[in-house]
């Protein structure tokens, strides 16, 4: 993706009015900013909530999965990896 570049033009004769404007302006921005991303957060916790349970039961399954497939590869290293370094199957590459 492209960028393009804006050149940054040189800011200089302010005022104290110019000033304090700037800074209520920018305070306000960043009290609204601070806001939306305590508000994001906060979704962001719910939804992690809603899904904690289902993913941890899903990673257990992994895991006990795993060790299955683990052993099998092992028992039968010699058999399974003479000749290639993995293995194919149905459901994907191990090795």
């Amino acid at each position: 993706m492209a960028t393009k570049r804006t050149k940054k033009t040189v800011v200089s004769g302010v005022t104290r009015e110019q000033y304090e404007q700037a800074f209520a302006e920018f305070a306000m921005a960043d009290a609204k900013a601070q806001s939306l991303t305590a508000k994001m957060d906060q979704e962001m916790t719910k939804i992690r909530e809603k899904y904690a349970d289902q993913l941890a039961e899903l990673n257990e399954t992994k895991d006990r999965t795993f060790e299955v497939m683990q052993t099998f590869a092992t028992e039968n290293k010699d058999t399974l990896f003479s000749k290639k370094k993995s293995l194919e199957s149905a459901h994907g590459i191990i090795g």
